[in-house]
């Protein structure tokens, strides 16, 4: 890194200083203020501003800082589970074909139509139709008291010919209910060799793409 170098809207001064095992160097921001900042998170983007960006879109979704926060945490975890395949949910996001429109994958677009849809902290993502994308016409937020609405009998499961609520079969076979919700509203289908795995489902990335 050169003085005189620009990332984004950060240019390197020149100056630096070391702290424990990182370094840090002096960038001069776009909009004129300076602030030390490390420069390898400079250098792969982490960083992009002296954080006038961050405060100037913030402001434009009119959001307090704990809340933006919260919201952006939102927008980041259903990007990650779409996009990167390094995530834990990736397999069954990603890798299932389900992906974030276009125009959310900008943050600010997916906060503006967030606030105009009514989200709050509290409330979760939810997709209209389990197989289906995120994007404004198959989302909606809901609270937790919905979520529970959904961990009802309507949920149905056959085994053997005999018809149950998950609920049930979770008691009768002493598994986990909160596993096999969560299985099912991520997956989208009742198979119960799938909901009733004892292990980790990415040993059975091969089954899960045959029923895709």
């Amino acid at each position: 890194m050169k003085p005189g170098e620009k990332f984004n809207h950060l240019t390197f001064t020149g100056k630096e200083r070391r702290d424990g095992k990182h370094t840090y160097g002096e960038f001069q921001c776009d909009c004129g203020n300076k602030k030390f900042i490390r420069k390898d998170i400079v250098a792969r983007g982490t960083t992009k501003s002296c954080g006038c960006l961050y405060n100037k879109r913030k402001n434009e979704v009119g959001l307090d800082s704990a809340t933006y926060e919260t919201l952006y945490n939102v927008w980041r975890n259903m990007m990650r589970r779409c996009e990167d395949e390094k995530s834990e949910r990736y397999y069954t996001y990603g890798e299932r074909g389900i992906s974030v429109c276009d125009e959310w994958h900008d943050f600010r677009a997916f906060a503006k139509w967030a606030v105009e849809n009514g989200w709050k902290r509290g409330l979760s993502i939810e997709r209209k139709e389990l197989n289906g994308n995120y994007c404004p016409e198959n989302c909606t937020f809901i609270t937790m008291a919905e979520q529970a609405k959904n961990k009802t009998s309507n949920i149905r499961i056959v085994i053997d010919g005999d018809d149950q609520c998950l609920s049930e079969w979770c008691r009768r076979l002493n598994f986990p209910f909160k596993v096999a919700w969560s299985r099912y509203h991520r997956l989208g289908y009742a198979d119960p060799s799938i909901l009733f795995y004892p292990g980790d489902l990415r040993s059975m990335r091969g089954r899960l793409a045959s029923l895709m």
